[in-house]
Parts: C-alpha cells; sequence; structure tokens
C-alpha cells in the first residue's frame, strides 16, 4: 500500500467512526485506489493520546473488500470493542487511529514447544493460535508490550481461555502472519 492509500485507509477509518457517532451516512470519498474493492484484513487500535488502549477489533482472514473490513472494523473497534464502554463524541479528537493490514496466515508445524518457539519471530510474527472452540490472535504490535516468546504465547494462550502453558501440550493450532501497520501521526 502506498503512503497516499495508507492515509485514504486512515480518513476512511476516521469518517467511518465519526459518521456512527453522528449518525449521518458516510460520506464518499471520491475514486478510492483499485486496493480498496479488492479483499484485506485489517484489524484498528484506538489508542487514548496517553497511548494507552481504547478498542481494537479486526478480521484475521480477508472476507471482503478493504473498504468493508475498514469501515466495519472501524465502527466495531469505536463502539463494539467488549472491554471499554462505547466511544463518545467527546474522546474522537483524542483518539489515535492504527491500522493493521494482515497477510495471509500459515501454519506453524511443529513437535516440540522448543521447535515452536524457534518459529515464532518476535516484532514480526503475530499469532492466531486454535484448540477447538478456543481461540485468540496477539498482533506483531503487542510483542512491544509482551517481548519474550515464552510469556508472549502464554498470554496468548490465556486470552483464549487456555491454560497459560497449553502451548506446551502439543494440541495447539498456530499460525504466523506478518502486518503492515500504520497509524495517524
Amino acid at each position: 500500500m502506498t503512503e497516499s492509500e495508507k492515509l485514504v485507509a486512515l480518513r476512511l477509518a476516521r469518517n467511518a467512526i465519526e459518521s456512527e457517532l453522528l449518525k449521518t451516512p458516510l460520506g464518499r470519498l471520491d475514486q478510492l485506489p483499485a486496493v480498496f474493492s479488492e479483499r484485506g484484513a485489517v484489524f484498528v487500535t484506538l489508542k487514548t493520546k496517553e497511548g494507552a488502549l481504547r478498542g481494537c477489533i479486526g478480521s484475521l482472514i480477508a472476507h471482503k473488500s478493504l473498504y468493508e473490513d475498514i469501515t466495519e472494523n472501524s465502527i466495531s473497534s469505536a463502539f463494539r470493542d467488549p472491554r471499554f464502554p462505547p466511544l463518545n463524541i467527546t474522546e474522537l479528537p483524542f483518539i489515535k487511529i492504527e491500522l493493521s493490514l494482515l497477510h495471509v496466515p500459515v501454519e506453524v508445524v511443529y513437535s516440540s514447544p522448543s521447535e515452536l518457539l524457534s518459529k515464532i519471530t518476535p516484532f514480526e510474527s503475530g499469532l492466531i493460535i486454535k484448540h477447538e472452540e478456543y481461540q485468540a490472535t496477539f498482533l506483531p504490535s503487542v510483542w512491544e508490550e509482551i517481548p519474550q516468546k515464552e510469556e508472549f504465547i502464554s498470554r496468548l494462550c490465556q486470552k483464549a481461555g487456555l491454560e497459560s502453558d497449553f502451548y506446551k501440550s502439543g494440541k495447539l493450532e498456530v499460525y504466523v502472519y506478518k502486518a503492515d501497520k500504520f497509524s495517524e501521526s
């Protein structure tokens, strides 16, 4: 995605949130670049001016146009993240929007916990874990808060509702992905 397309994506995300707050139709962005009609998976992260998380919702797999995914996940991040109350109009000017465009996840084949850990690249790999009905993900940016591999995957197991050392059982499906992250300045 070019720098100008990134700016369009961020403007689209902010417009979607603002339109939802004001209960107005989403304004058209004339002649969107072609990339917005292609399938895309994006996570929309909202942060306060202090840098605290204020919402984060996204798609792991590209199943709709990037335009739709950005608008829908922006609205969900602002108003439907169960960890936070819905965003209000007074907060909007102080919220910083960050977008992470996800690459296609790749399954990690491993036979031991140490082999699994060796196939994870800190600050580069986002992880998706699955076991039966349990699933969770951490974006690559989470490495900034949890830089140790064992703690990263342990906390991800907990996020999914599993025991923190469940990754040692060999029963965990693990997928890695990369993400292109950019945010408002």
